[in-house]
C-alpha cells in the first residue's frame, strides 16, 4: 500500500472542525472556557489526531485581516460552537472572519462579545500553540504512524460520531 492509500484510509474517521456557512455561524455560539481534549490547537494533543486537511486550514487564519477565511471557525465536536482553541490563538480582533459575522449580523451581539474577550477569559490552565501553523506543523508531523496515545483518541473521535450518525438516521434506517 503506498503512503497516499494509507494516509487516505486512515483519514476517513478524522472529520474535523467545520469551517462555518452561513447557516452554520448565525447559529454559532460562544466557545467553551477551555478547548476540547483534541483540539489541534492545544499543545498536549498528539501529532495525526485529524486528516491533513484540517491542520491545512489552521494556518489560513494567521494571515494578514484581509487575507483570512471569511468563515468563523467552529469546534470539530459538532455542538456549534465557535472553536475554543482558533479563538485562543488567534487575535479575534484582527479577525476577517468575526469581523464579517458581526457586520451580517450572524453572530448575536453576546456571543461576538465573548468571542472577543475569549484571550482574557480562556482557561489558562490549557496550553495552545502560537499560530496555526506551529499548530498545523505539530498535528501533520506524526500523521502516518500516530502514536498509541493518538490513536486511541482518534477511535474515542470515530466512536463518538459512529454513534452520532446512527442516532440521526430516521429510525427504520437505524442499525440499533
Amino acid at each position: 500500500m503506498t503512503t497516499e492509500m494509507l494516509a487516505a484510509t486512515m483519514n476517513w474517521g478524522r472529520r474535523g472542525a467545520t469551517v462555518a456557512n452561513d447557516e452554520t455561524a448565525r447559529n454559532a455560539t460562544a466557545p467553551s472556557r477551555r478547548p476540547c481534549a483534541s483540539c489541534p490547537y492545544r499543545r498536549h494533543v498528539p501529532s495525526g489526531v485529524w486528516a491533513a486537511e484540517e491542520y491545512d486550514k489552521l494556518p489560513a487564519y494567521d494571515r494578514p485581516t484581509q487575507m483570512q477565511p471569511a468563515a468563523v471557525f467552529l469546534c470539530h465536536q459538532g455542538d456549534g460552537r465557535i472553536c475554543a482553541g482558533w479563538a485562543g490563538t488567534h487575535d479575534m480582533a484582527q479577525s476577517l472572519a468575526i469581523r464579517v459575522a458581526i457586520v451580517t449580523g450572524d453572530l448575536t451581539p453576546e456571543t461576538a462579545e465573548a468571542v472577543l474577550a475569549y484571550a482574557e477569559t480562556r482557561d489558562r490552565s490549557v496550553e495552545l500553540f502560537g499560530t496555526g501553523q506551529e499548530a498545523a506543523d505539530h498535528g501533520k508531523a506524526e500523521m502516518i504512524h500516530p502514536s498509541a496515545r493518538a490513536s486511541r483518541i482518534i477511535d474515542r473521535l470515530v466512536t463518538k460520531r459512529d454513534l452520532e450518525d446512527v442516532h440521526d438516521r430516521p429510525r427504520e434506517q437505524a442499525d440499533c
